[in-house]
């Protein structure tokens, strides 16, 4: 492949945290240098199944919150892209299993995650599994805490 033809969709998995900003500026970057148009998703956890029968509270409800408030920061986020946007999904379930998802069904070719740098996230990383389940290329980018 020539060098400009190299990636053609990128997807940036996000959490909608502040340090997402070196995630999206990193994939903007290289989505301008190729050509590529910029996917974004954010994987919740779905409460309803996780909690079924346990609590009686509307995580319907609770999740369109959060989901409207996601979408209010990255339009805000988005004003600072010079690449071509694409998809933007706010889905829910396994983040492993939906990462993989989405990539297959828009032909991802370059995916890009943060990795925290804490203990916590050190336990519980889900970039090895990513890595593993996919077939694009993938960018995994420190996030210092």
């Amino acid at each position: 492949k020539e060098e400009k033809d190299m990636y053609k969709n990128i997807l940036v998995a996000l959490d909608f945290s502040e340090d997402n900003k070196v995630l999206i500026k990193k994939a903007d970057t290289l989505a301008i240098k190729y050509g590529a148009k910029l996917h974004f998703i954010n994987v919740s956890v779905d409460y309803n199944e996780m909690y079924r029968g346990l609590i009686d509270i509307d995580c319907d409800y609770l999740m369109s919150e959060r989901e409207k408030e996601i979408k209010s920061v990255f339009e805000e986020w988005r004003k600072e892209l010079k690449g071509e946007v694409g998809e933007i999904l706010l889905v829910r379930g396994d983040v492993v299993e939906e990462i993989k998802n989405v990539s297959d069904k828009l032909n991802i070719d370059l995916l890009v995650v943060g990795k925290h740098q804490d203990f916590w996230s050190k336990l519980f990383s889900y970039s090895k599994k990513i890595i593993q389940n996919t077939k694009a290329d993938v960018l995994v980018v420190p996030i210092i805490d």
